[in-house]
């Protein structure tokens, strides 16, 4: 059996976390040799290789937005040139702010619910990794989507044991934010951090990169080596986490994450480390919702005033980063630090279950 698997890692190493453990979990459950192609591109010219395959799968990623194809996944010009399954393995909805709002008036362009349902009709089921992401394709009659979880919610060697509940806390890994609206929050909460473990070994661990490249803006870039340079100022090592799977190895001798980076956030609990989560958007909360852990909510909405010029006067809303986000960050730590982490001591079952789901939708791939 033959296996075109689809990667979308090109810089963030979130991105290949998901296709290593993707990559993993199908080789555990023996499916497969694997082509790999770049989910990015056209697959038009390897369209010979992928008909002689068994199945394309997509693995993993927010890729389900309203233009999942042809924007996120331009897969081939005329799609009925592709012969063979085309199966979605752990993808998430990616929206902002993400809010119950937005995922009751969420709804997919016509081109993409095409793919969709063609994708509907040659693989009778989707694997979701998020309870939100099965809402959105409810919500557009696909009702056949398995919450399996996301490929990198499994690290292999893991899966059967529980959490390491010891407050044994001397290394701490801080995943800064990404979007512009929290830069000055993300300082703040380094500064919080310095002030609670002022004595332990702290790491700022940027999960794109910190430089500018063609993935990268100028402006992107001068926001990071800000924090980086407020970091460097605060007694943090800055770690460079991009590209390569290997700069993150060293997150197994930690014992605690803090951060925006849902993959940080994901990679701790694989390995049965205890992580705090700020949600930048619905990615982070549909993790969160789905696991039963109170992650922090990092933004908030406020009304900026009226639209009169229609029939009705309309309020206008914009989103901020939240006032009280990092106080409600500070006691939910000093809670969880006292009482042993007493909220991640039963989290492995839930991973468990979830694994059992996973299982079933990988060994169903024909």
């Amino acid at each position: 059996m033959t296996y075109v698997l689809l990667t979308r890692a090109k810089k963030n190493i979130g991105d290949f976390l998901i296709f290593d453990r993707a990559k993993k979990l199908l080789s555990y459950f023996n499916k497969g040799d694997h082509i790999v192609l770049n989910a990015w591109k056209s697959l038009d010219s390897n369209i010979d290789i992928i008909n002689d395959s068994n199945a394309i799968i997509i693995c993993g990623g927010p890729g389900l937005k309203r233009d999942f194809y042809p924007k996120v996944y331009p897969l081939t010009k005329d799609i009925d040139d592709i012969k063979v399954p085309i199966i979605l393995l752990g993808v998430g909805w990616s929206d902002f702010p993400g809010n119950e709002a937005d995922i009751k008036k969420f709804k997919f362009s016509k081109k993409s619910l095409e793919i969709l349902r063609k994708i509907d009709a040659s693989f009778d089921k989707f694997s979701c990794r998020d309870y939100n992401t099965r809402k959105i394709l409810y919500n557009s009659g696909f009702y056949n989507a398995w919450m399996t979880g996301c490929p990198a919610w499994y690290d292999l060697r893991y899966v059967n044991k529980p959490f390491d509940a010891s407050n044994n806390i001397d290394k701490i890994v801080f995943t800064p934010a990404q979007r512009e609206i929290y830069y000055s929050q993300t300082i703040e909460i380094m500064k919080m951090l310095k002030d609670m473990f002022p004595n332990e070994k702290l790491y700022c661990s940027f999960h794109r990169g910190m430089n500018q490249d063609k993935y990268t803006s100028e402006q992107e870039a001068l926001r990071f080596n800000n924090i980086k340079k407020m970091g460097l100022q605060l007694g943090y090592e800055i770690v460079n986490a991009a590209y390569d799977l290997e700069n993150i190895k060293f997150y197994e001798k930690c014992d605690l994450h803090v951060g925006y980076r849902l993959h940080g956030h994901i990679n701790f609990l694989s390995l049965r480390k205890p992580s705090f989560l700020l949600h930048e958007d619905s990615r982070g909360r549909g993790f969160s919702d789905t696991m039963g852990l109170p992650g922090i909510q990092a933004w908030e909405q406020g009304i900026i005033g009226n639209m009169t010029f229609l029939p009705r006067k309309i309020k206008q809303y914009t989103i901020k980063s939240d006032r009280l986000a990092i106080r409600t960050l500070n006691n939910y730590i000093a809670e969880q630090v006292k009482n042993g982490f007493s909220k991640y001591k039963n989290l492995h079952k839930e991973f468990q279950r979830h694994f059992e789901t996973m299982r079933k939708f990988i060994l169903s791939i024909p």
